[in-house]
């Protein structure tokens, strides 16, 4: 018992060791302000001991890259000069790329800095990793490249159908309500009513945002975490789009709180879309 314990405690010692050695490392590279650098840098060994628990240390500092390509990626993220650790704010196009790429990150934390806005976005290569959809090592050049355009247009497909639904659904209640539900309280039926135009101005606005981020996604350029991104947070704001328009048709009874199992959903959703398309590039690189 003691041997094991002692062993066990050893190779946390030697974990961590490759842990901190490949943090100085980045830090040797790494051009930015004391408070973002120790920040980026406390980001960086949280999510190597979160990939290490699955892949061992030597897998995860691997995956991670090279320290000066870690370090390039964190100070193009880190140094938006927006960037706030306790209220993150980002509209540089430096940091898009950035940040995009966090929130399809499956070593990541749950949450990360918004792409575009103010406030937190649910890391979406964390969500799929969680339910067993992706894999720390499903992002790398190999299943990028293997992934046909098919997939891709797929994926286009299953973000623009909701989306489509949800603008029809709203051009319904715009021929044929005079007054549509606008606001609901969490436990309660809607509470202010308004005219259609109004009413479904948000559905078509996340319709429009769907429809654009599957188009972004399909520009073959773009890294793979991105463009999953742009597909993955297509699909949820077009499930946004196709509850808000259902709720504000037929359902000004049901609880506001409906709301949250439709982002639910939505969020389960983006991380099946984004498993199916990372699958077909992995399965042809294993069968190679």
């Amino acid at each position: 018992m003691n041997g094991n314990g002692a062993s066990g405690r050893r190779g946390r010692m030697h974990q961590n060791n490759l842990i901190d050695s490949y943090v100085d490392d980045v830090d040797a590279h790494l051009r930015l302000p004391r408070w973002s650098r120790l920040q980026a840098l406390a980001d960086l060994r949280a999510g190597l001991r979160a990939a290490a628990l699955d892949l061992g240390a030597e897998e995860a500092v691997h995956t991670f890259g090279p320290p000066a390509s870690t370090a390039e990626r964190l100070a193009s993220e880190y140094a938006d000069p927006f960037h706030r650790p306790w209220l993150p704010f980002g509209l540089s196009p430096r940091s898009l790329g950035a940040r995009a790429r966090a929130a399809m990150d499956p070593a990541g934390p749950w949450f990360v800095p918004r792409v575009v806005g103010v406030g937190w976005d649910l890391n979406l290569g964390r969500l799929a990793r969680a339910v067993g959809l992706l894999n720390f090592d499903d992002l790398d050049d190999d299943v990028a490249r293997a992934i046909p355009h098919g997939a891709w247009r797929w994926a286009f497909v299953a973000v623009s159908v909701p989306a489509g639904l949800a603008a029809a659904v709203a051009a319904s209640g715009l021929g044929a309500m005079r007054i549509a539900p606008a606001h609901w309280p969490l436990l309660g039926p809607a509470d202010r009513w308004a005219p259609p135009a109004e009413a479904f101005a948000p559905v078509l606005v996340f319709a429009a945002v769907a429809e654009t981020l599957a188009v972004a996604a399909l520009w073959r350029r773009a890294d793979l975490p991105v463009r999953l991104a742009l597909a993955g947070f297509g699909s949820i704001a077009a499930v946004l789009a196709l509850g808000a328009a259902i709720t504000t048709r037929w359902l000004a009874a049901a609880p506001g709180g409906l709301s949250l199992a439709t982002l639910g959903i939505g969020a389960l959703g983006a991380a099946s879309l984004v498993g199916a398309v990372v699958r077909t590039g992995r399965t042809r690189v294993r069968a190679r």
